[in-house]
């Protein structure tokens, strides 16, 4: 091999180590820039199954310390069941609290459907909470995403015991039931009455939503052609005795959530709102909620609006080994 060639290979080798090199740096600094909540190999929060009657959730707690916790209570959507995702769980455990997933339906001893879910399920694990002793007295947080969005407004603006509430992807009324078969029900009921509901308006947008798995359309017409029954639906989010955040996607085909949720925030000025309420919109779809950046969003909220003095610091601070300072205030 002449000297020219010998001396081009080695070059080559040269630039791919430290190309290598310089990866290997990326890779090892994008680790330290997360959190430790993101990192689900960490810190993984003990749990309980809670079962009882009317009553189906796990409660989350931190690993070490022996509190007790603020308690938030966490909602899933209309996939129904209760939030297991550890990119959901950990960032709240992580960063101070005690967790409550509590199933509504589509679980043992509960609706198999999301018609006429009964609200009494809230105060059991409410009932629930309160005899732990793990858990700090005093008030609650909700937590929910899309219809559990939509069912924790609900509950914060019955409910005086609930102190913040965040809203991902949520509605700004209560809707009709979702049921493979035809039901006009609400979502939602309580002492064995349903509670008035935006119905759907079954037309060709409806067919075709049920094809494509987009419903926006379905949704917007139905708030479009609601009347009288769009405001006893309203949910009276300016009841809520504490803060609000709201999360939403401008590019959610689920439903108009963006919309919706610039509804609740017209309505909570308009009532001179006396808690602190937020909106943010993400440039994305119905996945708000799955990403790092959402989660620091709600944690930050969280300890500046619920955490209580005495606990301003999370037991697992989520930046701590980042090395990386908190997120400012909202």
């Amino acid at each position: 091999m002449s000297r020219s060639k010998v001396w081009l290979l080695s070059l080559a080798v040269l630039i791919i180590a430290v190309l290598v090199s310089l990866l290997a740096e990326c890779a090892v600094g994008a680790r330290r820039e997360e959190p430790a909540w993101w990192r689900t190999d960490l810190l993984p929060p003990k749990q309980e199954s809670v079962r009882g009657e009317g009553l189906t959730a796990r409660f989350y707690y931190p690993a070490k310390g022996d509190g007790p916790w603020q308690p938030v209570v966490l909602l899933s959507g209309s996939q129904g069941g209760l939030v297991t995702a550890k990119r959901r769980i950990h960032p709240l455990v992580c960063s101070g609290y005690c967790v409550l997933a509590v199933a509504y339906f589509k679980a043992e001893g509960l609706p198999d459907e999301l018609i006429s879910v009964p609200l009494e399920f809230f105060d059991k694990g409410k009932a629930w909470l309160a005899e732990n002793p793990k858990v700090v007295q005093g008030g609650i947080a909700v937590v929910g995403g899309s219809k559990g969005g939509e069912l924790g407004l609900l509950l914060a603006s019955r409910d005086s015991d609930v102190r913040c509430v965040v809203g991902i992807l949520p509605a700004s009324h209560v809707f009709q039931g979702i049921a493979p078969r035809f039901h006009m029900s609400s979502s939602w009921s309580h002492k064995g009455k349903d509670l008035p509901f935006v119905p759907y308006v079954f037309n060709a947008t409806l067919f075709r939503a049920i094809k494509s798995g987009g419903f926006r359309d379905v949704y917007q017409e139905a708030l479009a052609n609601a009347g009288e029954a769009g405001e006893a639906a309203r949910i009276p989010v300016e009841k809520t005795n504490g803060a609000v955040l709201l999360l939403s996607g401008r590019k959610d085909q689920i439903w108009p959530s963006t919309d919706m949720c610039e509804t609740i925030i017209k309505r909570l000025k308009q009532a001179e709102f006396p808690h602190a309420f937020k909106h943010v919109a993400y440039d994305t779809d119905h996945s708000v909620g799955s990403a790092r950046e959402h989660w620091i969003e709600i944690t930050a909220f969280l300890r500046k609006h619920y955490t209580v003095e005495d606990q301003t610091k999370p037991r697992c601070d989520p930046w701590s080994l980042s090395g990386a300072s908190s997120p400012g205030g909202v």
